[in-house]
C-alpha cells in the first residue's frame, strides 16, 4: 500500500516491514528493544554512508538509543526520559542487527584506523610511531559466533590481519562496554557511555617506543642465532679445508716439468685408485699411489677428476643425456640463450665489455665475501646493468657450487621482468666457469641453465678441446677458450671456424695459481702474433677478453689492454660494492677506463 501512495513511508511501518527479512532472533530483539539513531552534530546531510566515514578513520556519526514507546501509525517514537537531548533538525535512523553488515562494520573500523596510522607516519617526519604489541578485545554478549554467520573468532581475526605486529588478543564477553564512540566524543554527556551491542578494541604498545618482551619472539631470534652460528662454523670448516688444500696445491717448492714448448707436463689420475672395487662376490682394492701432484694445475685436475667420478656413480652419463634430450620438448626447463650476444652489443655501443663474475673466494687471496650469496650479488649486478655475466661453480678451489648457475638464472631473470616493466628486459646470461675435462660436466651445466662455458686450454690436449667444444655445441652452449700462452693461442686457432665464442686472456699462471700482478702476461699475449693469427682465422667479430686482476691493476692498465685488442674483461673482486649504486659506477669506470682502482 505504501509503494502505491506519493506519500513517503513512516520510519516505523518501514521499520515494520523490514523486520520481516530478519531472522527470527533479531525479531524477537527487535520487538523487544527497537533502536533509533541520532546523528551527532544536528546539520542534516552530513554522513552519506556510515560505512565510508568509518573507512577514512572518521567514526561513527550516529548514536544508538533504546525506545521506550513507538506508534506504528503515527510513526511517533519516545525515548527514555532524561537519556537523550534531541535538537531541533537532527536527523534520526531506525537501526537493526544483521549479520553482513556488522561484518563490513568491523572491516570499515579497521580499514579508518590504518588509514590513520598511515597519515600519521606520513606527517610524522621521520619520527617513531606508535607501534601496538598487544591487544585486549571487550565485546557484548549479542556479537558472538552466531551473529557473524556461524564464524567463530571473527573479530579477533580481524585484529591479526589488519595489526600484523600483535603477537596475541586477550579479552571477554561482557553485558555491556564502557567507551566513547571516537576522539569527536568531546560533549561532557558522550565522552564516555555504556553500549549495550558494541565491541571495544585496545590497543597496547610502549609509551618509551621500546620493543615489548615476546617469548614465542625471543626463542625464534635464539634459534635464528644459534643456526647462523652453525651456519657459519660449517662455512669456516669448510673455507679452511679448502685453504689447507689449495695451500697444499700452492705450496710446492720444486718447478713443475714442463715441455719442449713450454706449457706444463700434467698427468692423469687413477681415480680408482685407493678405492674398494667389487667384482661378482669379490670385493677388493688397490693400494693408494702416494704420488704427489708437480703443479697446482695438475692438482686441481686430479680432484676435478674424483668429484666428476663421484657425479658418476650417483647419476650415469647415459641418464643425463636422456635428461637434456627431454629438456628440448619441455618449456618448463631453461634452454641455453645467446651469451655473447650481449656482450658484443655493449663493444659496440660502449667500447669496452665488463663481465661480472660471481665467485666465493679465489686461491691467492682466499674468501672475497664474508658471506657469499650468489643471489644477492646477481641482483646487484642486474640492476648495475651487466649484459652478461660469469658464476664460478667449482667446488674444489673456489668453493662454488653447480646450484649457483640455477639460482643466477633465475634471479637474473627475476629482477630483469621486474626492471623491465611490461615490455621486460632481457635478462643478462649465464656463462658457467669451472675446470672442465669431461663432456659429463657440459650435460651437467645444461641441465643446471648455463648458457655458456669457459674452457682451460692449459688443461686439455688438442683432442679434448676439438671434443669438447663439439660437444658444447650439440648443446647449444657457446664455448669460450681461456689462454694463458702463445701456444695455447695457436690450439685455439686450430679449432673450426664459428666453434670459439670469444678468446679468454688470462693473467694467471697456472704452475701455482697467482696472478702476474702487473697484467704484462695478457698484454704481451694481446700483442702476440699467435693472437693475429687467430683473428685473421676467426674473424674480428670474436671478441677478446682480459681476465685475472684487472680492476686491481694500478694506473691506466684498462687503457692499455684495450690499445692491444682487448675487447672486454670478465672481472671479479675488482668490482665489489656495498650498494648497486657504486657497482653501476665502477662497471662504467672500467668502460670508460676513469676508474682509479684500489688494490
Amino acid at each position: 500500500a505504501y509503494a502505491k501512495a506519493a506519500i513517503p513511508k513512516p520510519i516505523l511501518a518501514e521499520t515494520n516491514f523490514v523486520m520481516r527479512t530478519l531472522s527470527d532472533d533479531d525479531q524477537a530483539f527487535m520487538r523487544k528493544a527497537i533502536l533509533v539513531g541520532l546523528e551527532r552534530g544536528g546539520s542534516v546531510g552530513r554522513t552519506p554512508s556510515e560505512l565510508a566515514r568509518l573507512a577514512e578513520g572518521r567514526g561513527h556519526r550516529f548514536v544508538i538509543h533504546q525506545v521506550a514507546s513507538a506508534g506504528m501509525k503515527d510513526g511517533s517514537v519516545t525515548l527514555p526520559l532524561g537519556s537523550v537531548k534531541v535538537q531541533p533538525g537532527t536527523r534520526m535512523r531506525f537501526f537493526v542487527r544483521e549479520p553482513n553488515h556488522g561484518k563490513k562494520e568491523v572491516g570499515a573500523l579497521w580499514m579508518g584506523y590504518m588509514k590513520r596510522v598511515l597519515e600519521e607516519t606520513m606527517l610524522g617526519g621521520g619520527k617513531e610511531m606508535f607501534s601496538p604489541a598487544a591487544a585486549f578485545m571487550y565485546t557484548t554478549l549479542d556479537r558472538g559466533t552466531k551473529f557473524f554467520g556461524g564464524k567463530p573468532g571473527f573479530e579477533s581475526r580481524s585484529v591479526s590481519e589488519y595489526v600484523p605486529s600483535v603477537p596475541s588478543i586477550s579479552g571477554f564477553f561482557s553485558n555491556g562496554v564502557l567507551g566513547k564512540l571516537d576522539d569527536e566524543d568531546v560533549s561532557s554527556n558522550l565522552a564516555n557511555q555504556v553500549h549495550g551491542s558494541a565491541s571495544s578494541y585496545v590497543l597496547i604498545g610502549s609509551a618509551s617506543r621500546r620493543p615489548i618482551y615476546s617469548p614465542a619472539q625471543a626463542a625464534a631470534e635464539r634459534e635464528e642465532a644459534l643456526r647462523k652460528k652453525e651456519d657459519e662454523a660449517a662455512r669456516n670448516a669448510e673455507e679452511s679445508k679448502r685453504d689447507s688444500r689449495t695451500k697444499s696445491l700452492m705450496g710446492l717448492d720444486a718447478k713443475a716439468p714442463r715441455q719442449p714448448n713450454g706449457e706444463l707436463l700434467l698427468k692423469r689420475r687413477e681415480v680408482q685408485s685407493g678405492r674398494a672395487m667389487t667384482v661378482s662376490t669379490v670385493e677388493w682394492s688397490v693400494a693408494d699411489k702416494t704420488a704427489v701432484p708437480t703443479s697446482t694445475l695438475e692438482g686441481f685436475m686430479w680432484d676435478k677428476e674424483t668429484e666428476v667420478d663421484r657425479f658418476r656413480e650417483r647419476v650415469p652419463l647415459s641418464n643425463l643425456v636422456s635428461q637434456c634430450r627431454l629438456s628440448v620438448s619441455d618449456p618448463t626447463l631453461p634452454k641455453p640463450r645467446d651469451w655473447i650476444g650481449p656482450v658484443r652489443e655493449e663493444i659496440l655501443s660502449k667500447g669496452f665489455a665488463v663481465i661480472p663474475e660471481c665467485k666465493r673466494s679465489d686461491p691467492t687471496t682466499g674468501a672475497l665475501r664474508k658471506r657469499y650469496d650468489v643471489g644477492k650479488l646477481v641482483k646487484q649486478y642486474v640492476k648495475a646493468g651487466a649484459s652478461a655475466l660469469s658464476v664460478n661453480c667449482d667446488a674444489v678451489l673456489y668453493g662454488g657450487k653447480l646450484e649457483d648457475i640455477t639460482v643466477a638464472r633465475n634471479t637474473a631473470s627475476s629482477v630483469a621482468a621486474d626492471l623491465g616493466g611490461e615490455e621486460g628486459l632481457a635478462a643478462p646470461p649465464i656463462l658457467a666457469s669451472d675446470l672442465i675435462l669431461y663432456p659429463y660436466q657440459l650435460y651437467k651445466f645444461s641441465l643446471a641453465g648455463a648458457d655458456a662455458i669457459n674452457l682451460v686450454a692449459g688443461a686439455l690436449t688438442s683432442k679434448d678441446l676439438l671434443y669438447l667444444t663439439k660437444i658444447a655445441s650439440s648443446l647449444k652452449l657457446q664455448a669460450l677458450v681461456c689462454v694463458t700462452s702463445t701456444f695455447q693461442i695457436d690450439e685455439a686457432t686450430k679449432l673450426s671456424k664459428g666453434t670459439v665464442s670469444a678468446l679468454v686472456v688470462s693473467n694467471r699462471e697456472l704452475e701455482d695459481f697467482t696472478f702476474d700482478t702487473s697484467g704484462r702476461q695478457a698484454l704481451e699475449l694481446l700483442r702476440s702474433e699467435a693472437l693475429a693469427a687467430f683473428r685473421e682465422k676467426h674473424g674480428n667479430d670474436v671478441p677478446i677478453l682480459v681476465e685475472g686482476q684487472v680492476g686491481l691493476i694500478e694506473g691506466s692498465y684498462v687503457e692499455e689492454i684495450k690499445s692491444a685488442g682487448a675487447n672486454g674483461a670478465i672481472v671479479g673482486s675488482g668490482i665489489a660494492a656495498d650498494s648497486s649504486d657504486e657497482t653501476r659506477a665502477k662497471l662504467d669506470g672500467l668502460r670508460e677506463m676513469s676508474w682509479a682502482p684500489v688494490s
